[in-house]
């Protein structure tokens, strides 16, 4: 049952919380196919949005992540730093693969799995620490889309 709906901005695709914020990733396009993006917060206290438009120059994906209350936002072939203001810190970009082949991401325990693929052949799911050294790879099928941790704790 929906109880309530709030508008954060347009093409939301991922998801994070983190003290009691609510961080969207957004990806939108214009009728003419060009991708859009930004990053929104909603504070689930107060219902204040914060929204950021990064336009089309910025190379996104559509992850937002969360590591030990720092959010990441997949940004030009890796995930960056969102500052308290959504804007991506560059400068704490981690991995740096081709940013048409980056097809998700997802922090699980101290790593962030990359799924890169180039839309025909095998493709790789790189492992990358906070370090920003790559530490793995496997190649994988096509689209490498979502990551899952199961435990069996």
């Amino acid at each position: 049952m929906v109880f309530r709906s709030i508008e954060t901005s347009k093409g939301p695709t991922s998801l994070t919380v983190s003290n009691n914020n609510v961080y969207v990733a957004n990806t939108y396009y214009d009728a003419n196919y060009n991708a859009f993006y930004g990053s929104s917060k909603l504070n689930v206290i107060s219902k204040e949005i914060d929204i950021n438009y990064y336009g089309s120059g910025v190379v996104c994906g559509g992850d937002v992540l969360n590591y030990n209350n720092d959010i990441f936002r997949s940004f030009s072939g890796g995930a960056a730093k969102l500052g308290s203001d959504l804007k991506i810190l560059e400068q704490t970009k981690i991995g740096s693969y081709d940013p048409a082949q980056l097809y998700s991401s997802e922090i699980i325990g101290d790593y962030i799995y990359f799924g890169i693929t180039d839309y025909s052949g095998t493709n790789q799911v790189k492992v990358v620490d906070f370090n920003n050294n790559e530490v793995a790879s496997y190649d994988v099928g096509l689209f490498p889309g979502d990551f899952a941790f199961w435990s069996s704790n």
